[in-house]
């Protein structure tokens, strides 16, 4: 099964302002959400647009059963995009010298 992150596009000015989507994360054995935005289009609610656009995909069309999301704690409006489209927090926990948040 193919599926990867994506443009994301202002639909005001139908400019390229990030990405987001679903990739394979082998250390994980498991699909994670990603995405990254300018960070003038922040605090709009466009990051919880995308992501739960990209769940509701990742889920219907996909079939995917589980999806994570890991954030860095020092980036808590990230984690908060997640727990508004729906995924819980599960564990908090080191890897490579960063402290994160792991939501599915």
């Amino acid at each position: 099964m193919a599926y990867s992150r994506y443009a994301l596009i202002h639909k005001e000015d139908d400019k390229v302002i990030g990405f987001c989507g679903v990739k394979y994360e082998p250390d994980l054995n498991c699909p994670d959400i990603g995405y990254r935005m300018l960070p003038e289009y922040w605090g709009n609610g466009l990051a919880t647009e995308a992501v739960k656009a990209t769940l509701e995909y990742a889920i219907n069309t996909l079939g995917l059963t589980k999806v994570i999301g890991e954030v860095l704690v020092e980036h808590p409006a990230s984690g908060n995009v997640l727990l508004k489209s729906g995924l819980r927090k599960v564990d908090t926990y080191e890897k490579d010298g960063f402290i994160l948040n792991r939501y599915e």
